[in-house]
């Protein structure tokens, strides 16, 4: 079995940046991903490069922090305040019509230009809270992928029909995200709700056969609390996403850390460009 290690929101903060940056070092991770709107990305080019044997991809960014576009089309749709602020969830509520997509492609677009003329190599893309798996949005990653040549995608959780059978368990942090999905599904009419269901099956396939992804995606935590479900399913490759250095995820980060101590892993630790 085949693992990716991604620490998400590389960027976000000093205090992030440096627990991702530990954890490099310690080389218990192997991916991780840049805010480009984060508030310490200045910091961000000085760890890619102590650290070419990992990979370093886009953490596509609607949902927190200032827009690096301001645009006044993201402002009028409410994705973000009239200070040009993301508002988190809000692109997972709108019904997103041309105009306001040629704005968030603007966006995304200017995101990613700011990682690669920092000179950081990107290695594939993902997003804040999830956002490039929004279902109406699939015409804009892929349209960013093309122009920059980006071939590597995260998937979505989306799990084999095998494990589905299996009992899975969830941490606390999961069940809170999971009600506050739900909460965010309800306030939508029916009519997008479904559409969208149909349109996250879609988009799961469109990456899966035209994008280069691991089989599965799954937190870091939930691999830990199911790997003998998981471990049934031969010739895997996964990624688990983590988050070293928010207080929220300290159970996790914890258990990564202690990685550098085991002697058999079970598995090959990757990057996005092993693949």
């Amino acid at each position: 079995m085949k693992i990716i290690i991604n620490a998400d929101d590389l960027g976000i903060n000093k205090t992030v940046n440096k627990s991702i940056d530990e954890f490099l070092e310690k080389a218990v991770i192997s991916s991780a991903t840049i805010l480009a709107n984060g508030k310490a990305f200045d910091d961000v080019k000085e760890i890619v490069v102590k650290h070419p044997k990992a990979s370093f991809g886009v953490h596509l960014n609607l949902t927190e922090f200032a827009s690096l576009t301001q645009s006044p089309v993201l402002a009028r749709y409410g994705i973000t305040t009239k200070d040009g602020e993301f508002v988190k969830g809000m692109i997972f509520k709108s019904d997103i019509n041309k105009e306001l997509r040629k704005a968030i492609y603007l966006e995304l677009k200017a995101q990613v230009l700011k990682i690669m003329e920092s000179g950081i190599e990107i290695s594939h893309f993902d997003g804040h809270h999830h956002c490039h798996l929004q279902p109406q949005l699939f015409g804009v990653i892929r349209k960013l992928a093309r122009e920059f040549g980006v071939k590597r995608i995260r998937q979505n959780a989306a799990r084999p029909l095998l494990l589905s059978f299996k009992k899975v368990k969830y941490t606390s942090r999961q069940f809170a995200e999971k009600a506050k999905n739900e909460s965010i599904k309800s306030n939508r009419s029916f009519l997008l709700r479904f559409n969208n269901s149909i349109k996250s099956i879609y988009w799961y396939y469109r990456i899966k056969f035209n994008y280069i992804t691991t089989d599965l995606f799954l937190s870091y935590a939930f691999y830990e609390m199911n790997k003998e479900s998981i471990e049934v399913i031969q010739n895997l490759t996964i990624e688990l996403m983590c988050h070293p250095g928010h207080p929220a995820y300290k159970i996790e980060s914890s258990l990564i850390l202690g990685l550098e101590k085991k002697n058999n892993l079970g598995y090959r630790l990757i990057n996005f460009m092993d693949l």
